[in-house]
């Protein structure tokens, strides 16, 4: 429930009745639109280069030119990346828009992001079990190895004692 401002277009004619790609619930939360029935040629992710891609990320703060909120008195501080230097590795994660009738500048997609951070920590976890077995096998060669140090140490303690 709840009213929902919908980014999409008309494809019906009927008034309010949009195909909507994205929205924005009455709460303030942002919704891209991802219901498997309304996609087609889905293949896995290559997430080989997901943690690449987010730890080139340089995350900054930042405050806008007043022009471009086009409110004087606002000088609000804000956090997020710069385009031009996610461009730089990650081309898809940036689309171009027009600014205005002779500007263009660029924009981000941070849900392309996110993606890439789900990719990244499954890099890192496959990283983490594959540590945790070599340390689990490492710890029972050094068990074996003490169990066989002790063992030779005893059987040296009877030599000696029969000497």
């Amino acid at each position: 429930g709840g009213y929902q401002l919908g980014f999409g277009r008309n494809t019906s004619g009927t008034a309010g009745s949009y195909t909507t790609q994205a929205y924005i619930d009455s709460g303030g939360g942002y919704h891209t639109v991802s219901d498997a029935t309304l996609k087609y040629d889905i293949k896995p992710l290559n997430i080989s280069k997901s943690l690449q891609k987010i730890l080139s990320c340089n995350p900054c703060s930042y405050i806008y030119h007043t022009a471009v909120l086009g409110n004087p008195s606002i000088h609000e501080r804000s956090i997020g990346l710069i385009a031009q230097e996610l461009q730089e590795f990650n081309q898809y994660a940036v689309q171009e828009f027009n600014y205005d009738e002779n500007v263009k500048k660029i924009s981000i997609r941070y849900n392309d992001l996110l993606i890439h951070s789900i990719g990244a920590i499954k890099v890192l976890h496959n990283l983490i079990e594959t540590q945790q077995c070599n340390s689990i096998a490492k710890d029972d060669k050094i068990s074996s190895l003490e169990s066989k140090t002790a063992s030779l140490e005893s059987k040296t303690e009877i030599g000696r004692a029969h000497v």
